[in-house]
């Protein structure tokens, strides 16, 4: 009889090792294809900036315009990517203070991208700057600057 009771204990303990052995893979599993997810090749890199390069250097504002409403629409279509997502500075007059646009997963900021394109002059020439992710070489941040002097003060794009 004693031995038929640590032969069942040795059994339950072996059941325990393989469920948690078991629960442990699954769980390793599922993480690894989030994180694959979270990772961006090289084309889709060149292929993702490719998409505001061309907004680089001096934009007039009805330019802009429709670079913001772009990336409203990025930030809706890349809302569970948040690699993707572009965070934003801008002023409107010399001398203003930067207004900085987070896009993350939780609040893509839809509302402030339509703002700015409201705030906007269409008729002035506004000076459009990138910072690049160092690990990805993605966009993450678009600076657009009412002046060559201007400078956002703290704006580090956040890329979660």
């Amino acid at each position: 009889m004693g031995n038929s009771f640590k032969f069942i204990y040795i059994l339950i303990i072996i059941l325990v090792i393989m469920i948690v052995v078991s629960l442990g893979l699954f769980i390793m599993i599922q993480s690894q294809g989030f994180i694959n997810s979270l990772e961006i090749g090289s084309n889709e890199v060149s292929e993702f900036n490719s998409k505001w390069t061309n907004y680089y250097g001096i934009q007039k504002g009805s330019t802009l315009k429709g670079l913001l409403k772009k990336l409203s629409q990025n930030a809706e279509e890349n809302i569970n990517n948040p690699i993707k997502l572009i965070d934003v500075a801008y002023n409107i007059s010399e001398g203003s203070k930067f207004i900085i646009i987070n896009s993350t997963v939780k609040n893509p900021n839809i509302a402030s991208f339509n703002e700015a394109v409201n705030k906007l002059s269409v008729s002035h020439a506004y000076i459009v700057e990138f910072i690049y992710n160092e690990n990805t070489g993605i966009i993450s941040g678009i600076i657009i600057k009412n002046s060559r002097n201007d400078k956002p003060v703290n704006f580090i794009p956040d890329e979660t």
